[in-house]
């Protein structure tokens, strides 16, 4: 892989690290703008369905996924750079750990949104049948599983970190 950043190296005057991690980052660049453009294109399939959890969907996944494309690459440009750097916060195990913390943080973060996407889609539903839907006890059971998501998503992070919540 170093033969094909050798020669961009030295035409920038750069060592060869430092252009696998621009050219990582870039690539990030490129994804998230691809990406972006998909779900822009989703979305209007999305909205001109019939079916309002599609809407819902699109919408929970549209952020998280952001973040998963920045997080990822972010963190492979700094496990290029780890062996050329000596940095205590580019060591392997503390990347590995940032990245099931990001992981686990877009999924948490997904599934948040999932919940308030569903909840809309519900009550849009609910008046589009004109059938009578009381709006507070929607809203409480959607609090409800967000705050069960929430509550999954914190454990599953200390699970990550180590921390025990036994108690031992």
């Amino acid at each position: 892989m170093e033969a094909i950043f050798e020669p961009l190296a030295g035409l920038f005057g750069v060592e060869v690290w430092i252009a696998q991690v621009f050219f990582t980052i870039l690539a990030a660049l490129l994804l998230e703008f691809a990406y972006r453009r998909f779900v822009k294109r989703i979305r209007k399939l999305a909205e001109k369905s019939e079916h309002l959890w599609d809407d819902a969907v699109v919408y929970a996944g549209m952020r998280p996924v952001s973040l998963l494309i920045w997080s990822e690459g972010i963190i492979f440009a700094a496990r290029v750079a780890c062996p050329n750097t000596h940095s205590l916060v580019l060591d392997p195990a503390i990347l590995s750990v940032v990245q099931q913390l990001a992981l686990v943080m877009a999924a948490t973060w997904f599934f948040f949104r999932l919940v308030t996407g569903a909840e809309r889609a519900f009550v849009a539903g609910q008046d589009q049948r004109e059938q009578g839907v009381d709006v507070t006890t929607v809203a409480a059971i959607g609090r409800i599983f967000r705050i069960a998501v929430l509550l999954t998503g914190t454990l599953t992070a200390l699970a990550v970190l180590n921390i025990p919540i036994s108690g031992f």
